[in-house]
């Protein structure tokens, strides 16, 4: 899978970034070049976790107002590549237009995988809104209590037409963070 969407059901948005941000490094440390997009305009997590303060990012590259070398800095861990959200907004449909499509058909000319952070999504019911359709597969990020929930909407992607679609179940540890083997979940793609 060339381009990969992390999403997320209600509750798991913070997973979901660690989990795009780690599958992303470990891959990136194995030697292919990753760039890890953060969609999820409004909460904009990847940023603070690849150490990036706020800046221009995906929103205002979609809009216009910044180019990929303004927008695209590096991991300070490892070699992947960031597009980090940008000035919180609404997507108002960018993320599944024409210009999206374009960004991603050109980084995948440039890099081995588009890991595309997008949070909690309504695709395929609205995929006006959402960039899920133009990856290849879906990783759905979800608490143990959603798994019917995470389960049918990874059948909806498939009849949709995403290629793979896999459910990763997030629990809780008895010190209260969440917690899942991000290399496993690497190994598997």
């Amino acid at each position: 899978v060339k381009r990969l969407a992390v999403v997320t059901l209600d509750g798991a948005q913070v997973d979901g970034a660690l989990l795009s941000v780690a599958v992303g490094r470990k891959l990136a440390s194995e030697g292919l070049s990753v760039i890890v997009v953060d969609a999820e305009l409004q909460l904009a997590k990847v940023g603070a976790l690849v150490g990036r303060g706020v800046g221009p990012g995906l929103y205002e590259l979609l809009t216009g107002h910044s180019t990929p070398a303004e927008a695209v800095t590096r991991d300070i861990a490892t070699p992947m590549h960031v597009l980090c959200a940008g000035q919180l907004q609404d997507a108002g449909g960018l993320l599944g237009s024409e210009t999206m499509m374009a960004v991603l058909d050109t980084m995948e000319l440039i890099y081995d995988v588009i890991i595309v952070n997008e949070g909690v999504t309504r695709f395929p019911a609205d995929s006006a809104n959402s960039a899920v359709g133009q990856c290849h597969g879906a990783l759905i990020v979800a608490k143990a209590a959603h798994a019917q929930e995470a389960a049918a909407m990874c059948d909806a992607m498939s009849k949709a037409g995403l290629r793979s679609c896999q459910y990763v179940r997030v629990e809780q540890s008895a010190a209260g963070s969440s917690g899942f083997d991000y290399s496993r979940v690497a190994a598997s793609l």
